[in-house]
């Protein structure tokens, strides 16, 4: 079973550098909700086109979780550690300086629940 989306430059003199961006995230949000999909249904699924509702709500409700983020010694939502995140991306570029990326913790963070 293959799920995924192809991105493609619209010419080939293109950079897409929203690609670079959503690949920050996408293991995070994406990818993980893929593999917890798979290891619950554990056998190929015959129609996948009734659980794509039920995969994007998994997917928002990701995006609504909140980390503790170091950087600011509170809890936000993943949604705003995207913005900060790409606002920081923007700002590296656009001053010709290193990306240096905001880490979310890996395990469990109680201080947000």
């Amino acid at each position: 079973m293959d799920l995924g989306i192809f991105h493609i430059a619209r010419n080939s003199n293109s950079q897409p550098l929203a690609y670079d961006l959503v690949e920050m995230f996408r293991s995070d949000i994406v990818d993980a909700e893929v593999l917890t999909f798979l290891r619950l249904k554990k056998k190929k699924p015959e129609k996948i086109d009734n659980q794509i509702s039920h995969f994007l709500y998994e997917i928002n409700k990701r995006l609504d979780k909140e980390f503790y983020l170091k950087d600011f010694n509170r809890c936000h939502k993943y949604k705003y550690y995207m913005e900060v995140q790409i606002l920081k991306f923007i700002k590296a570029i656009n001053h010709k300086q290193v990306f240096d990326p905001i880490m979310l913790p890996r395990r469990h963070e109680n201080r947000c629940s």
